[in-house]
């Protein structure tokens, strides 16, 4: 079953099938390590941290990283996003955000109260993730969409 620890509490030796890491950029210098020790890109990781990325997705062999930006809550008068980078292993899912993420926060509830959400996987949970996060553009789109319909009308 699902439950929360601090980055410090994880460790190699934590005994489970999958974990899911979730944290923000300002947890920079232990997302680093614990990336060393999962054996993830050390570039990559530094990038997840660090830098602005585009959306892509790269192959690494062992795990993929996918980075994806998000609509960010933070602001109702105009668009803003946050970064999300998903490092995907067969054994963990390792999400940094540089923001706040209510599709993170529903889906970690989901989780934490869905047996079979935990039973998935990281793959199935990052295809989740990026669903959602999807699905929020997609309302926007369709929103601009169908102004301009009523602009086009008007003119």
């Amino acid at each position: 079953m699902a439950h929360e620890i601090g980055l410090d509490q994880l460790s190699p030796s934590v005994d489970t099938d999958w974990v899911w890491i979730d944290a923000d950029t300002s947890h920079s210098e232990q997302l680093v390590a614990l990336g060393e020790q999962l054996g993830l890109d050390r570039l990559a990781m530094f990038d997840a941290v660090g830098d602005i990325d585009l959306a892509k997705v790269d192959d690494f062999g062992e795990h993929l990283l996918v980075v994806l930006h998000g609509l960010s809550e933070e602001s109702t008068d105009e668009i803003k996003t946050y970064e999300l980078d998903m490092f995907i292993t067969p054994n963990a899912l390792i999400t940094v955000r540089s923001g706040n993420s209510r599709t993170i926060d529903h889906l970690w509830e989901d989780v934490r109260n869905n047996i079979e959400l935990n039973d998935a996987g990281p793959d199935i949970l990052a295809a989740r993730i990026t669903s959602a996060i999807m699905k929020r553009w997609a309302s926007i789109v369709t929103s601009f969409d169908e102004q301009l319909d009523d602009l086009i009308e008007r003119a």
